[in-house]
């Protein structure tokens, strides 16, 4: 149910941490780069019933917690998985009806009972799906052809490329609106089931991973995240292969004529009915007071007309490097005679604020506060050339690089620092033994996390480098050091007279100082 990438399709994931493994989890929002790692393992017909998260919103037909089926076969595309899926939902149906037609109230169980003909099921390309077809597909209709941005994972088909072999079958949920482009939030559609041929191509599945986090950056927070377990998994090869899911739950709601999500679940996601209104905090106030000597930001507003800590409604941020100013400000609940009172304390306090700069803040050496334990583990690293190219893609690429795979974690810490975290040593110090100072146009420096950084850490480069045209006078190895050491410290000098003289250079192993020009 947790994987360390949120994959599988574009969702918003929810986030959770392992505290032993010391690394960031999601739980799962769908098993499908998973089940094909099965398939490229050899099984060629896999599926899954089990559950999968989604932090989303909540509706009618959207549940954070749902059950799917999924099953990937080989040697099939999608137009196979459309006739399996006839063939499944109108032997459901016919297997519990009787018959192909079931009724739904779609506006409820006292308004006009609408027939869902299961057979046949037409066939419809993409064209404005959400604007056009998806509110007037009331009886079961496959939407063919979507643009592959719709899919990461699904295959061009091979007379456009910009389409994918993708279908979804879809039943609406109401009858058709009249002016549905300007009403996008008045319908309900409900989709039953998806299919599509899977993308094999490894060069192209990594370019639409690599495409995702540019759509992360304009605001798209559903992008899905490069998996590189599942892409080494595929240079082993993918035959063709097809995958088909379907949403249990909303099926459910078809068949027993169900307008809300939540009647078929057993504990669907709901807020609690004695929910207090949201409070500015949520520590206790004497803790509140012992943090304060320490704060930078606090939160100041003006009481609603219950005058409760829990009921501010409006809040601003103020600057507070004088923690006396809050001297005539009470934590505790006020009374409602006194919320005048209190107002007036508020306005008084936040004149006598300080523009000046804070002073310094002193942290706690004790252990709770400190990450060594994890951090021992780690390499530390900085750029030469941070402008050259982007960080996020070396934290993505050293990995697969260095074959750890799931076994190092990389993350920003700065516009030019990083850090590398392994969970095991032996990783770590075969990772400084050969060293990867340059890659591609990354120039970098890296050395082993040290709780007490001196003030050159970071600050030199184990470099080899070559001298050339050297006068065969001089050609000693102390006339090579002393040459070198205009660059750096030198630490060895591979000298073979008869080698070195034939290749014209030698090579000189020195730790150069990155400070200097």
């Amino acid at each position: 149910m947790m994987n360390m990438i949120a994959g599988g399709t574009a969702a918003c994931p929810f986030a959770t941490y392992h505290n032993y493994m010391n690394m960031k989890m999601f739980m799962r929002i769908a098993p499908e780069l998973y089940l094909k790692q099965l398939v490229l393992g050899g099984f060629d017909r896999v599926y899954e019933i089990g559950k999968q998260f989604k932090n989303e919103g909540i509706d009618m037909t959207h549940n954070p917690e749902f059950t799917t089926c999924e099953f990937y076969m080989a040697y099939v595309d999608y137009n196979d998985l459309m006739e399996m899926s006839k063939s499944l939902l109108n032997g459901m149906v016919k297997k519990l009806t009787g018959g192909f037609n079931i009724k739904y109230h779609a506006n409820g169980y006292d308004k006009e009972t609408i027939v869902i003909d299961f057979t046949p099921l037409r066939r419809v390309d993409m064209i404005l799906v959400g604007h056009l077809l998806e509110v007037t597909c009331v009886n079961p209709t496959f939407i063919m052809n979507q643009p592959k941005i719709m899919s990461p994972l699904a295959k061009c088909l091979r007379s456009n490329e910009f389409l994918t072999d993708l279908s979804c079958s879809s039943t609406n949920m109401k009858p058709p609106l009249l002016a549905v482009s300007s009403l996008l939030n008045c319908f309900i559609w409900l989709q039953l089931c998806n299919a599509y041929t899977k993308l094999n191509d490894l060069v192209e599945q990594r370019q639409r991973f690599a495409d995702q986090p540019k759509d992360r950056q304009t605001g798209d927070d559903e992008g899905m995240a490069l998996d590189d377990s599942f892409c080494m998994a595929l240079e082993y090869g993918l035959p063709r292969t097809g995958g088909w899911g379907m949403g249990i739950d909303r099926l459910v709601m078809l068949l027993i004529d169900s307008q809300n999500i939540k009647e078929v679940l057993f504990f669907p996601t709901m807020k609690p009915h004695d929910e207090p209104a949201a409070a500015i905090v949520s520590k206790s106030p004497e803790t509140l007071c012992s943090l304060a000597q320490c704060s930078i930001w606090i939160l100041l507003g003006h009481t609603t007309a219950t005058n409760s800590l829990g009921s501010y409604s409006v809040c601003r941020q103020y600057r507070r490097p004088n923690p006396l100013g809050l001297k005539n400000f009470s934590l505790k609940k006020p009374s409602p005679s006194s919320s005048s009172v209190m107002n007036m304390d508020l306005d008084l306090a936040i004149q006598e604020m300080s523009i000046k700069d804070d002073g310094p803040l002193i942290l706690s050496n004790q252990a709770q506060f400190c990450s060594i334990e994890r951090n021992n583990y780690s390499i530390l690293g900085r750029f030469l050339n941070p402008s050259h190219q982007r960080m996020s893609n070396w934290i993505l690429d050293m990995p697969r690089i260095w074959r750890l795979y799931s076994r190092v974690r990389g993350v920003a810490l700065s516009q030019e620092r990083f850090q590398f975290l392994f969970k095991f040593e032996e990783d770590l110090l075969e990772i400084l033994k050969t060293g990867v100072w340059t890659q591609d146009e990354w120039c970098v420096v890296m050395d082993r996390w040290v709780e007490k950084p001196t003030e050159d850490y970071l600050m030199f480069l184990p470099v080899w480098i070559r001298l050339r045209n050297i006068p065969v006078n001089y050609y000693t190895e102390d006339t090579i050091r002393e040459i070198a050491s205009c660059v750096g410290k030198v630490l060895k000098v591979e000298l073979d007279l008869e080698k070195s003289q034939a290749q014209d250079y030698v090579r000189v192993h020195v730790i150069l100082d990155v400070r200097n020009p």
